[in-house]
């Protein structure tokens, strides 16, 4: 229990196009299970978001540069955080 946070620095942001990638943010605190959601933005062509946080796949079709996007993490308790994750593709 306690506050929920979700740190915007804790997923690996650099990917390069046709290489799998995998990576996912964090969250400190709250009460276990979390679950999490993509809550605004798009994932390059390829890559998908799980319930669990994980971003994996292989981009394809990507362009080089960064897009944000927001996710969400909600508690056992039902307590949310959201946080912005910069995908970026050198």
């Amino acid at each position: 229990a306690g506050h929920l946070a979700a740190p915007v620095t804790s997923c690996r942001s650099f990917f390069t196009p046709c290489a799998y990638y995998v990576g996912s943010p964090t969250a400190t605190g709250g009460a276990m299970p979390c679950t999490w959601s993509l809550t605004s933005g798009h994932l390059p062509s390829g890559l998908s978001f799980g319930p669990d946080g994980t971003i994996a796949g292989w981009p394809y079709f990507a362009l080089a540069g960064s897009d944000p996007i927001v996710v969400t993490v909600t508690d056992a308790t039902g307590t949310a955080a959201q946080a912005t994750v910069t995908l970026a593709v050198p």
